[in-house]
């Protein structure tokens, strides 16, 4: 018998002897094998707010309609946090009421206008509440004091928006944050009441739905009321819009 001859046969032994063994271990490494993609597979193929941790897994959101939608609201619309700086209602005879919603993202800084129908569903980040007393405005921040610790903060004044004009020396605001990062300021109340020092004069058999007049603000804004409305007169404003909303009873 050669050497070539018993190499051959000895490579057979060897072979037949480790089928066992290899037949053990198959299934093994089969499922070693199926397991590696589920953990070498990255989570998230696009950077987004989520990959980032800029919204963690334990941010809460509600649904809310567009109807809802106010100034100082955070909201996530197409994977981008949001601040709602105004929201102003059209209304569209037959066609509905249109809401028109402008926003900051609160990554880039951008402002993102938005065009929602009544009806639509938004979905509303849920962020801690603090009460905040309002001091005063210097340039484009607001200078706030806590109440109990009377630590003081400014905060450029974008992060309320159009309510921002409402503000009076004294008044109590909510500081939205998250994880102490502050994202909004609202007003505490969702109405303001100001008092009229410019407008037409009144006229008495006219009613609320007259087409209205313009008339300016105690703070300077400029809104429409109605014609029966004076100077002197004290009215409720929504500041999300400066829209009229009633003559105060106070």
């Amino acid at each position: 018998i050669n050497a070539e001859y018993m190499g051959t046969v000895l490579i057979g032994l060897l072979s037949f002897a480790a089928t066992p063994f290899i037949g053990y271990r198959k299934p093994l490494v089969m499922f070693r094998l199926r397991t590696v993609p589920l953990v070498a597979r990255p989570t998230l193929a696009q950077p987004t707010l989520r990959a980032t941790g800029f919204r963690p897994l334990q941010f809460r959101e509600l649904k809310i309609t567009a109807n809802d939608v106010r100034s100082g609201f955070v909201i996530e619309h197409e994977e981008k946090l949001l601040l709602v700086t105004r929201a102003v209602r059209r209304e569209k005879g037959r066609g509905g009421t249109i809401i028109q919603v402008e926003t900051k993202d609160l990554v880039s800084g951008a402002k993102i206008p938005l065009r929602f129908v009544k009806g639509d569903r938004i979905e509303q980040v849920v962020l801690e509440k603090a009460d905040y007393t309002y001091l005063y405005k210097n340039l484009e921040s607001l200078c706030l004091m806590h109440p109990t610790t009377f630590e003081q903060i400014e905060l450029d004044a974008s992060f309320m928006g159009n309510p921002a004009k409402y503000l009076t020396e004294g008044c109590t605001v909510k500081v939205g944050k998250r994880d102490d990062q502050i994202l909004s300021i609202s007003l505490a109340q969702e109405r303001v009441v100001c008092t009229v020092t410019e407008t037409a004069p009144g006229i008495k058999t006219q009613g609320e739905n007259d087409g209205g007049k313009s008339a300016t603000l105690d703070n300077g804004v400029e809104t429409m009321v109605p014609q029966f409305i004076n100077v002197g007169d004290q009215v409720v404003i929504d500041p999300n819009d400066d829209s009229f909303v009633s003559r105060s009873n106070e």
